[in-house]
């Protein structure tokens, strides 16, 4: 069933294998991410004239329409331009990738992926503006972070109104790229703020995984509710300048 967070990828493939891989790495990732398939060309122009959708992965190689028209149609068309473009490859020729992304696309992923590949490069192309669009606040205090039975803990490096990057001793548990998170801010002053939901969208360590102490982890704010919105909007007066 849909909701107002439920978002629609349209997967542009005759291949169902491809189809139920991306299917399942997106849905793993987000329980509101609902996949569509389209399996020519022209059935994914039809489909993008008439539904509302947040990203499109598409093969390159499709009856009727190939991948590269489709992605020259849908960045030549003003209402659908700024939609996110992934485009599957059968093989990492860099030139021919290179190529797909001076023509439009946002990334490209060879074939056959992972769940893992695929995730990474949907974070990439969705979030690259989503929490940086809001201005963001160096930070001192903690975070309790929960994850599945995990239940850790880790400092804020900054935090905006989009989401935050905190940093996870590596002697303690950390969450994973797939996991969900449920955080609690504890600000050096003023209330703590809990259970906002995230997902993480980056991952850093620094140093090999033997010497690294520290791992940074920017994680998304999702669904947040009126009372949420209003702590956070409070502890943010607290730290601009």
């Amino acid at each position: 069933m849909r909701t107002s967070d439920t978002r629609v990828a349209l997967v542009v493939t005759n291949d169902f294998n491809t189809f139920r891989a991306a299917s399942a790495a997106l849905e793993k990732y987000q329980a509101a991410i609902i996949t569509d398939q389209a399996s020519d060309g022209e059935e994914a122009q039809e489909k993008l004239c008439n539904s509302d959708y947040h990203i499109i992965l598409s093969d390159l190689d499709l009856p009727k329409l190939t991948g590269t028209e489709l992605l020259s149609w849908t960045k030549e068309n003003p209402t659908l331009w700024q939609i996110p473009f992934i485009m599957f490859t059968e093989n990492e020729d860099l030139d021919n990738m290179t190529q797909l992304i001076k023509q439009g696309a946002d990334t490209c992923l060879p074939k056959p992926f992972t769940v893992e590949s695929l995730i990474k490069k949907y974070i990439e192309v969705t979030t690259r503006i989503n929490r940086r669009a809001f201005p963001r606040y160096a930070a001192e205090g903690s975070v309790l972070v929960k994850y599945g039975t995990t239940t850790t803990q880790a400092k804020i490096i900054n935090i905006s109104m989009g989401g935050i990057l905190c940093r996870f001793d590596t002697k303690a548990p950390s969450p994973s790229i797939l996991d969900r998170i449920t955080i609690s801010i504890k600000p050096k002053i003023g209330t703590l703020i809990q259970d906002l939901e995230t997902y993480p969208i980056r991952i850093e360590s620094f140093g090999s995984p033997e010497t690294a102490q520290h791992v940074k982890i920017a994680m998304q704010f999702q669904k947040l509710s009126p009372k949420s919105k209003q702590d956070l909007n409070v502890y943010m007066r607290t730290l601009r300048p």
